[in-house]
């Protein structure tokens, strides 16, 4: 029997058997593995070795259809894809998407499948983000608490006046040319 042990978006072990997907159930005593199909209310089970090398038995008792290709392609390009799109925010997300093609077959996809697979590259990337600030408050407490420095450890922040609502943003060399040009004095 040919099978595929996946990883579903969870993080999880999980086995196509004939086009039926199966999630992992328990160890049993004797170490071996025991699966059930990923439909709540179907009954069928296979079990494995420890090393899910091997199907030891199986009860095929599906009581749906089996899952498509396209289905269960779809499923492991965006878990590939999450996962990369999370651990490298650099990456383009159209070159993630082509790199996880090369792992999965891309004959059964269709172009609404790899839009949505980008969608949620995006979401991921946007969870890792943090919030935009609702109110002036929000913004001067968020400067008061996080340092804000040029590339060479320089302060950036000049001026957060939180009673007039005054941020101003700039390095020492440009303030030190100004004061001799546009303002009589700087402190």
């Amino acid at each position: 029997m040919d099978f595929k042990v996946i990883v579903t978006s969870k993080e999880k072990k999980c086995i196509c058997l004939d086009g039926f997907l199966y999630r992992f159930d328990q160890t049993l005593k004797i170490g071996d593995l025991s699966w059930r199909c990923t439909v709540k209310n179907c009954n069928a089970r296979i079990k494995t070795d420890s090393g899910t090398s091997n199907i030891l038995s199986q009860k095929n008792d599906h009581n749906h259809e089996q899952c498509d290709d396209r289905k269960i392609e779809r499923h492991q390009l965006r878990v590939y894809a999450k996962r990369k799109a999370a651990d490298d925010l650099t990456q383009r997300p159209s070159k993630i998407i082509r790199a996880g093609l090369k792992d999965v077959g891309e004959d059964s996809l269709h172009p609404k499948d790899l839009k949505s697979v980008s969608k949620a590259m995006y979401r991921v990337r946007r969870k890792s983000q943090p919030n935009l600030p609702k109110s002036r408050e929000e913004v001067h407490t968020l400067f008061e608490g996080y340092p804000v420095q040029t590339s060479k450890f320089e302060n950036f922040l000049q001026v957060n006046d939180r009673e007039n609502g005054i941020i101003i943003f700039t390095s020492n060399i440009t303030l030190s040319a100004w004061e001799g040009k546009f303002m009589p004095q700087c402190t």
